[in-house]
């Protein structure tokens, strides 16, 4: 019953009704256990190295260790002219509209400014 119970739970998470995925993310975010942490790490007289820079001087000295540098001239690329760019047409009403289709709940981009601010500030920035 509970295998069947879990089964159909994440069945719902993975077709959502509502188009909202954020639960089916968190829930994945639970079960995936994966650490971005590197070390500690081990030098050359065996002794653990918890300290970043030391980590960094023996991941340097293993990865220069094995890179192998070919000798001869490397090709050169070919030369096929520069690429043009089309022109592009921005209008206030094009931003707008691309404004007002933000979810409000999404993260915010690259530059660190979520959706619900540029929604707030709509006509100053268009």
């Amino acid at each position: 019953m509970i295998r069947n119970a879990k089964r159909r739970f994440e069945k719902r998470l993975a077709d959502p009704q509502d188009g909202n995925n954020k639960q089916f993310y968190a829930y994945v975010k639970r079960k995936t256990k994966s650490s971005s942490a590197v070390g500690p790490l081990k030098d050359k007289n065996r002794k653990i190295v918890t300290e970043d820079e030391d980590m960094a001087v023996i991941l340097n000295e293993f990865f220069s260790s094995v890179f192998t540098r070919e000798e001869g001239e490397v090709p050169a690329a070919e030369d096929k002219g520069a690429a043009t760019m089309e022109n592009i047409s921005i209008t206030a009403w094009k931003v707008r509209k691309k404004i007002r289709n933000l979810r409000p709940t999404s993260a915010a981009g690259p530059d660190e400014i979520g959706p619900r601010l540029l929604q707030e500030l709509e006509d100053e920035l268009v």
